[in-house]
């Protein structure tokens, strides 16, 4: 039986870390570390550590630790991750008692992810370091390398000890087929939407709601954060026009977290009650294969609704507004565009189409 290490930085990350450990890892020994970089982090990790998905769960209170350094501390850490043993970022690994792995994963490559390896390869030297998916718009994300990196692998081996690259071969994700990269794939099984004990935990760790009747609406609309932050591109607008063609009882607005815009309730249509919940863990709890997603931006029609069994059909419309005046939005739809494009081309995500007018989008049943 071999031990796992994954890291998890969002609710995605989360949700494949347990389809991971219920199927590719259910014989092995798997801790899961959960950072604070998504709401209420703290008790979904309490939650899993009861329900023992995991042989163990643990909180790691990470956010913001590789990004407000000063020089001098990022010239300390760069030695300490050379010399090993202990760093900055061994508060990451304190409620980890065994810290031997066969195997640590992380979504991508960053200073902490050296920083923890360094660690543990001092317990194991031959520790593997993989990644993973943060869903399909993350092929081709996984690989970040700067000089100070470079220099740290080089100068490790020169004293003897094993780089991370070194043992770095494996990339985890359900779609291998789709991934370009340099690494052996190894594929992550689709969740299946009648998996009840996927569900349930989902459903228990998240707190959501089952008695919502997400099958009544036809449409699910998914707000972004820009009206909030007075950025607004029109989604809101053009949501107001499908609601007069199609009827507002057949519209449900899965809000955005940080939301304070009320405009939907105000004109009568309906706000999930789960809006503070992820929607990969409401999908899961749901049979949405008849309803349409709906969004300008939003990554989530695109997350578990590509892995999962049974997708709903998904309406990109983000070239019917004005997405060109946020720049980062701009290079995010070029992307979106590029990365469906190529999956549609493979005979993939057949269900998404990004609609170029109105009228489009009321033609898709």
């Amino acid at each position: 039986m071999r031990r796992i290490l994954i890291f998890a930085n969002t609710h995605y990350q989360i949700i494949l870390a347990i389809q991971m450990k219920l199927t590719i890892f259910s014989e092995d020994d798997v801790t899961l570390a959960i950072s604070n970089h998504s709401g209420h982090a703290d008790t979904v990790c309490e939650r899993l550590q009861r329900r023992a998905v995991f042989q163990n769960c643990v909180f790691v209170e990470s956010k913001g630790m590789i990004h407000n350094r000063s020089q001098q501390e990022k010239l300390k850490e760069f030695f300490q991750i050379i010399y090993g043993k202990k760093n900055r970022y061994s508060f990451y690994l304190k409620d980890i008692e065994n810290k031997y792995f066969d195997e640590m994963l992380f979504y991508n490559l960053e200073i902490d992810t050296y920083g923890i390896y360094s660690i543990l390869a001092e317990y194991n030297h031959k520790l593997v370091f993989s990644s993973y998916e943060e869903g399909i718009l993350s092929y081709e994300n996984i690989f970040y390398d700067s000089l100070k990196f470079k220099w740290i692998r080089f100068l490790r081996r020169c004293i003897g000890k094993s780089a991370i690259l070194d043992n770095y071969h494996k990339f985890y994700c359900v779609y291998p087929e789709m991934y370009a990269g340099r690494l052996n794939t190894v594929q992550i099984p689709q969740i299946s939407t009648s998996d009840n004990r996927m569900q349930t935990i989902l459903a228990d760790i998240f707190r959501i709601n089952r008695d919502v009747d997400y099958k009544k609406y036809k449409y699910i609309f998914f707000e972004s954060i820009y009206e909030t932050e007075g950025r607004g591109i029109g989604e809101t607008e053009i949501l107001m026009q499908l609601a007069e063609k199609v009827g507002k009882d057949n519209i449900l607005v899965k809000k955005h977290p940080r939301s304070t815009i009320h405009i939907f309730e105000e004109k009568g249509i309906a706000v999930d009650t789960n809006s503070s919940a992820p929607f990969e863990a409401i999908q899961l709890n749901n049979d949405m294969s008849d309803c349409i997603f709906v969004a300008a931006t939003s990554g989530s029609v695109l997350s578990v609704n590509s892995i999962v069994d049974k997708p709903s059909k998904v309406i990109l419309f983000y070239p019917l507004t004005a997405y060109q005046n946020i720049p980062e939005l701009c290079a995010f739809t070029q992307h979106v565009g590029d990365v469906v494009a190529a999956f549609q081309k493979k005979g993939q995500m057949r269900q998404v189409t990004i609609v170029k007018s109105f009228d489009e989008m009321l033609e898709i049943k």
